[in-house]
């Protein structure tokens, strides 16, 4: 099975910016987003991941 998820809502993506690279911080329903995705995920054994190095994505 594969898993595609996303970064959480940025104040960019309620504005229609685009952040690309520049590493734009959750916003407060981001980080509600990243908690839900969290516990929905917590107990699944994964045998590979691909992560992006920005703060939004972590």
């Amino acid at each position: 099975m594969i898993y595609i998820v996303r970064h959480g809502q940025t104040d960019y993506n309620v504005e229609g910016r685009y952040g690309g690279r520049i590493g734009v911080e959750l916003n407060i329903k981001g980080i509600g987003q990243s908690h839900i995705i969290h516990n929905e995920l917590k107990n699944i054994k994964f045998d590979n991941e691909k992560l992006k190095e920005l703060q939004k994505y972590i």
